[in-house]
């Protein structure tokens, strides 16, 4: 299994893809549609799963057109539906343009398990950045796709609509910390991190 990283125009935003020899599940296609497509075709692989962090405009806005085009199935969590169904007033806010709304095929939960070719995606819920937010740990690989919730010694902004400040950090405590020291955090932007580091270095989580 492989992991890369396409860094797309709309906010630097981290989008992930994971792979065996030809299948793949993309993390937060977040804008670049063409990019995002131009890395998967170059790789020859086939998209089976669109899986998403959380719902905020700019972790969607490639959902639409790459699930189409291969006909992946598109998971987040339902409290963030709300997020999907206001992106565009959002976007505007920004001075961006509209996007087609993706629509989610499922509604993923805490502690759900995607089975990808006999790998396990363990879904964990860690609301705070949204209400919707959650962690994809893959423990085969050590890996934490973490979204917004966790980034290289920070954590995800609470003063967006839906935020909450101390769900964020009972989040991590209780749930991402808990995870061996020594598994890599792939976050929503930025750099990636581990386990262990933001233990001893996160200022914002006092253990």
């Amino acid at each position: 299994m492989e992991l890369f990283r396409v860094i797309t125009s709309v906010f630097d935003e981290n989008c992930f893809i994971y792979s065996n020899n030809s299948q793949c599940v993309v993390f937060d296609p977040g804008s670049d549609y063409d990019k995002i497509l131009s890395f998967i075709t170059d790789k020859n692989l086939t998209v089976e799963y669109i899986l998403l962090t959380h719902c905020h405009f700019d972790h969607i806005g490639a959902v639409y057109e790459l699930a189409n085009k291969f006909n992946a199935k598109v998971c987040c969590h339902k409290d963030d539906q709300k997020l999907i169904d206001e992106c565009n007033e959002d976007r505007a806010h920004y001075g961006l343009p509209s996007i087609n709304v993706p629509k989610i095929d499922k509604y993923v939960e805490d502690n759900d398990i995607i089975d990808f070719h006999g790998v396990e995606i363990k879904v964990i819920h860690t609301p705070g950045h949204s209400e919707g937010s959650v962690c994809y740990y893959i423990p085969l690989d050590k890996l934490l796709i973490s979204g917004d919730t966790i980034f290289y010694e920070a954590i995800g902004r609470t003063d967006f609509a839906y935020g909450n400040p101390e769900d964020i950090v009972l989040s991590i405590k209780n749930k991402i910390y808990t995870l061996p020291n020594d598994v890599k955090i792939c976050p929503g932007h930025g750099l990636n991190s581990t386990i262990g580091h933001e233990k001893e270095f996160n200022p914002f989580i006092v253990a």
